[in-house]
C-alpha cells in the first residue's frame, strides 16, 4: 500500500487509474514481485556460491594429498618440464654488456694492429742499421786486404830477401788473406739474413694493413664471454634443502662443471638431483640440467644405429665372402680347438653356474652426459661470506719491493 501511495503522490493520478493503465499495471506488478522476493533470491545466490568454495576446498584437499603421496626424489618433474630451456632468459642489462664487450674487443683490435706495425717498423729500423754496420766492417776488411795483397807484390819484388824470411812472412800473410775473405763472406750472409727479415716485415705490414675486423665473430665472442660471466655468478647463488636424510646447500661450480653441496650426512643421489631440479628452476638455468631419461632414450637409439650399421657391414661382407681373399691367413696356435670344450669334463660336486651379467654385458648402455655432484664438507667448512681481494680494494697491496724503493726515490727527486 505504501508503494500504491508512493506511485500515486508521484505520478498524480488515482488509484482506478493506475490499473486501467496497462503499462502502469505491469510495472506495480513487477515492483511488487521484486521487492517481495529479493530476500528468497539473496538466500539462493549465496547458497549457489557456498556450493563454489566447498567444491574448491575438496580440490584442494585432494591436491595437498597427492602432494603428500609424492616421494622426495620424484619431486619438481613436471615443473622443470614445464620451465625447460636451452639458455638463460637475458636480460637487457646482459645485452647492453655483451654490447660493451663487442666494442671493447673492436678496440683491441685496432690496438693491436697499430702495435703489430710498430713492431714490424721497429724491426725493420733495426735491421737496416745492422746492415750499415756490416758494410762498414766489410769495407774495413777490404781496405786491409788490398793492403796485404800490396804488400805482398811489393815483397816479391826483392829478390835478395833471405829465402827462410820469405817462407814465414808469405805463409802468414797468406794466413791473414784467408781469414780476411772469411770474415767478408761471414758479413755478406748475415746481410742477406737481414734483408730476408726485411722483406718478411714489410710482409707482415701489409698483412695486418688488409686484415678486416669480423664484426660477427667479435659480437660472438662478446655474447659467449657475457654467458661465461652469468655462469661464473652462478657460484654465488646458493640454496638451501630440507631432505629426509639432513640439510644440504648447493652451489653450481662452472670451473669443475659440477654442482657442489656441503651437507653433515651422506646424501643419495637420487636426492641431490631433486635439489638439482630446484636449484636450475630457482635460478633459471633448467639447460644445466641432465634428464637421466631422456638421455638413455638417446644413447639407445645411437646402440640401435650402431646395430642396424653393423649388420649392413655383415650382409656386405657375406656377400663378398665367396671372392678369393689376397693375403694369406696365419694359423693362431695359442687359441683353443673348437671341440675342446666340448671334452671337458666338470666335477660332479661342482655346479655349473651361468653369470648372468656376461650376455648382459653387450647390451649395456652407457650415459654420455650426466649430473656431477661434488660434496664440499659439512656446514663447518661452508663461508658464507665471500672474501674480498685486497688488491682490489688497496692498491698498495700489491706493491712490489722495487715499486717500493722507485716511489721513495721519486719523492727524494
Amino acid at each position: 500500500m505504501e508503494s500504491i501511495g508512493f506511485i500515486k503522490n508521484y505520478f498524480n493520478i488515482s488509484v482506478n487509474e493506475l490499473f486501467d493503465n496497462k503499462i502502469f499495471f505491469v510495472l506495480f506488478v513487477c515492483f511488487f514481485y521484486a521487492a517481495y522476493n529479493s530476500d528468497h533470491i539473496y538466500l539462493i545466490f549465496n547458497e549457489k556460491k557456498n556450493i563454489k568454495n566447498e567444491e574448491q576446498k575438496v580440490v584442494n584437499i585432494k591436491e595437498e594429498t597427492k602432494k603428500k603421496d609424492i616421494k622426495y626424489e620424484d619431486k619438481y618433474i613436471e615443473k622443470l618440464k614445464q620451465n625447460m630451456k636451452d639458455d638463460f632468459e637475458f636480460t637487457k642489462e646482459d645485452y647492453d654488456f655483451a654490447e660493451n664487450k663487442y666494442i671493447e674487443f673492436c678496440d683491441n683490435f685496432e690496438n693491436n694492429k697499430k702495435k703489430g706495425i710498430i713492431a714490424c717498423n721497429d724491426h725493420i729500423n733495426r735491421n737496416n742499421n745492422i746492415i750499415n754496420e756490416i758494410l762498414l766492417d766489410i769495407r774495413d776488411l777490404k781496405y786491409k786486404l788490398e793492403n796485404i795483397e800490396n804488400s805482398v807484390k811489393l815483397e816479391n819484388d826483392f829478390d835478395d830477401c833471405e829465402e827462410n824470411s820469405d817462407s814465414d812472412n808469405s805463409s802468414k800473410e797468406s794466413e791473414s788473406i784467408e781469414d780476411i775473405k772469411n770474415q767478408i763472406e761471414y758479413c755478406e750472409q748475415n746481410i742477406i739474413k737481414s734483408k730476408n727479415i726485411i722483406e718478411e716485415e714489410k710482409n707482415k705490414i701489409i698483412e695486418i694493413n688488409n686484415s678486416i675486423i669480423d664484426h660477427d665473430d667479435l659480437k660472438k665472442k662478446g655474447y659467449e664471454f657475457m654467458r661465461e660471466d652469468k655462469l661464473k655468478k652462478l657460484k654465488n647463488n646458493i640454496i638451501f634443502e630440507n631432505t629426509p636424510l639432513g640439510n644440504v646447500c648447493m652451489r653450481y661450480n662452472y670451473d669443475t662443471s659440477s654442482f657442489e653441496y656441503f651437507s653433515n650426512s651422506t646424501i643419495p643421489f637420487r636426492f641431490l638431483e631433486t635439489i638439482c631440479r630446484k636449484y636450475v628452476i630457482i635460478y633459471r638455468c633448467t639447460f644445466l640440467y641432465v634428464d637421466l631419461e631422456e638421455e638413455l632414450r638417446r644413447c639407445q637409439i645411437k646402440q640401435e644405429e650402431k646395430k642396424k650399421e653393423e649388420l649392413i657391414l655383415k650382409e656386405e661382407q657375406m656377400k663378398n665372402g665367396n671372392k678369393k681373399e689376397i693375403f694369406a691367413k696365419f694359423k693362431n696356435y695359442n687359441s683353443m680347438p673348437s671341440n675342446f670344450k666340448d671334452n671337458i669334463s666338470v666335477p660332479k660336486n661342482r655346479q655349473i653356474t651361468n653369470n648372468p651379467n656376461a650376455n648382459n654385458n653387450e647390451n649395456m648402455i652407457l650415459k654420455e652426459n650426466t649430473n656431477r655432484y661434488t660434496w664440499k664438507g659439512r656446514f663447518t667448512n661452508f663461508d658464507i661470506l665471500k672474501k674480498i681481494d685486497k688488491k682490489l680494494v688497496n692498491k698498495n697491496a700489491s706493491l712490489t719491493f722495487s715499486d717500493f724503493k722507485k716511489i721513495i726515490n721519486n719523492k727524494k727527486m
